[in-house]
This record gives structure tokens, C-alpha cells and sequence, in this order.
């Protein structure tokens, strides 16, 4: 499942939270701390400011960035309450669409984590300074 914009998730959201735990959106939960509009709570009169990405690329990873977010703060709840299947749809939902996205960034720019390489061969670096490591060629 695939989202090009943040609206089709917002509706999808709002239909899927209940009263208790309404969900705010990824990129208002990645500046504000929290994907829960009841436990947010402001500190001080500081106000959380937007993030912007300057070009595509970093509008891609900021997108990755948000959905990231949003699983670790989604399984912390999850972890506290496992019965919640509304909330578990949504998480579920956010997990693909990261991966989506991770795949997107991984095809156009470079790999974001060592496991995920679309390369099929590498080399062993052999480094007496360091332990060593992989390229990928």
C-alpha cells in the first residue's frame, strides 16, 4: 500500500483511531514527540516548528524519518496495549509504507542500511586500522 500524499493517511487514521487515542499525522508526530494528540503535552511556550526538506531526495528520507517515528512510537504503545487492533492496523499500514519508501530511497540514492543492498557482489575491505568492513561494488 502506497500513499503519495499524507491526506489519504490522515483519513485513513481518523477513520481507524478511537475516541481515546486519536493519532496525529507522521510529520506532526515526528516534530512534536508524540503521535498521540492527548499526550502531548508542550513544554513550556515553545512551539514545535515544521520541517522542510529542501529537494527531493531529502524530502524522500524525511518521509522515511516520519514513518520511523511513528513505528517506534506506535510499538511503544502496542507493547503496553496488545489488544488494540485499530491501533495495530495503523502500524501495520505505516510499516509498509515505510518500506516502500525505504525501497524508493535505496533505487534512486544509496542503500540506508547494510542489509538492504540491491548490489550483487561486494568486497572485503581489509583495513589494519579498523576491524574491516564491506563495499559494495
Amino acid at each position: 500500500m502506497f500513499f503519495d500524499n499524507q491526506n489519504d493517511l490522515n483519513i485513513i487514521i481518523n477513520d481507524i483511531s478511537n475516541d481515546n487515542n486519536t493519532l496525529t499525522n507522521v510529520k506532526e508526530g515526528l516534530i512534536k514527540g508524540n503521535m498521540f494528540n492527548k499526550e502531548y503535552m508542550p513544554y513550556k511556550n515553545i512551539e514545535p516548528k515544521l520541517i522542510e526538506a529542501l529537494n527531493e531526495e531529502s524530502k524522500l528520507l524525511l518521509n522515511i524519518y516520519e514513518l520511523d517515528f511513528a513505528l517506534i512510537d506506535l510499538s511503544l504503545y502496542l507493547d503496553l496495549h496488545k489488544d488494540d487492533e485499530d491501533i495495530y492496523k495503523i502500524f501495520k499500514m505505516y510499516l509498509n509504507k515505510y518500506n516502500d519508501y525505504k525501497k524508493l530511497y535505496e533505487e534512486k540514492y544509496y542503500i540506508l542500511c547494510q542489509d538492504n543492498t540491491l548490489k550483487d557482489t561486494y568486497t572485503w575491505v581489509d583495513n589494519s586500522i579498523t576491524t574491516g568492513g564491506i563495499k559494495y561494488v
